[in-house]
């Protein structure tokens, strides 16, 4: 129950979850990679946290999003984090968190949102929830894919690739 209160206390002064948990505010890097077609764009931030210098934290911020600039059938995203010896790519097993504001394929590895009828644009997929921490992580590598319609798979990609570096 103390530990819920202190939680809340931290939440209530404005103090990130990863701060409160030992971790230390390093490096933010913006967002703005885009899709090969430039009809999809990120926005936002990437907050880097390093712990005894060794344990490393990507976090997405609240207002990271990719969202449709030009009217297209489907957005598609993939966030990967990468280290030394491997990567892991967030998905639906819970790892890192997961995109909202749409579903996941897990036949094609990507979190897609497509526009419903009526509509030019589909809807915006948040990274918000997105996390992940790790010895020696040092990137994150977001995949930003349209596509005409969710039957096809994604196409266009842009990528852009943001690292851990200790100022």
């Amino acid at each position: 129950m103390l530990t819920l209160a202190i939680v809340m206390a931290f939440m209530a002064l404005g103090v990130s979850t990863a701060a409160a948990g030992g971790y230390e505010l390093v490096d933010t890097d913006g967002l703005e990679g885009k899709s090969a077609d430039g009809k999809a764009k990120a926005s936002g931030q990437i907050k880097w946290y390093t712990s005894n210098g060794f344990t490393q934290r990507g976090d997405y911020t609240p207002n990271a999003k990719i969202r449709a600039i030009k009217p297209v059938g489907c957005i598609w995203v993939k966030v990967t984090y990468g280290f030394p010896n491997g990567s892991v790519t967030v998905g639906q097993s819970g790892i890192g968190g997961g995109v909202s504001g749409g579903s996941y394929d897990a036949t094609q590895g990507f979190y897609v949102s497509c526009r419903r009828p009526g509509h030019r644009r589909p809807t915006r997929l948040s990274l918000a929830p997105v996390g992940y921490a790790k010895g020696l992580l040092n990137s994150s590598t977001l995949q930003i894919c349209t596509s005409r319609n969710r039957r096809g798979s994604p196409g266009y990609c842009g990528f852009e690739k943001n690292s851990y570096l200790k100022n």
